[in-house]
């Protein structure tokens, strides 16, 4: 996929940009939240795109002698991206955590000298390496 040139001026260009890649992150956010990873996955390359077009929009500012007024709402906006992306991240991280956390209990479970974790009278059983310890 190649990056297209920057149009002659980089703010008028990346002004749309920023705003379609601000939907796009919050439609990420809501397929976050519903755990619909199908729709994740088809939301990477329209995201991959608007940042790789946003990225010549800067690279074309940044060529010039001195950045136009225009440009600092622009940047304003792709900071408010930034933060999004941020939530998205975090959001996913957590997601990622409840998983791992998952198959780490469905291994655990599979070990039957881990998977007690309740005695028979549905008090916290104690683990041998803690009676080991106090018995020490």
């Amino acid at each position: 996929m190649s990056t297209p040139a920057p149009a002659a001026d980089p703010c008028a260009a990346a002004a749309p940009l920023v705003a379609s890649l601000r939907a796009l992150l919050e439609d990420e956010y809501a397929t976050l939240q519903a755990r619909d990873t199908a729709r994740l996955e088809q939301l990477q390359p329209g995201k991959l795109e608007l940042l790789q077009r946003l990225q010549a929009c800067a690279d074309a500012v940044a060529a010039l002698p001195q950045a136009p007024a225009a440009w600092e709402p622009v940047r304003a906006a792709i900071d408010g991206c930034r933060d999004q992306f941020l939530r998205n991240q975090v959001l996913l991280a957590r997601q990622l955590e409840v998983v791992q956390g998952a198959l780490r209990a469905l291994q655990s479970a599979a070990d039957p000298a881990q998977s007690d974790l309740y005695d028979t009278l549905g008090a916290a059983a104690r683990r041998r390496r803690a009676r080991d310890w106090l018995n020490a």
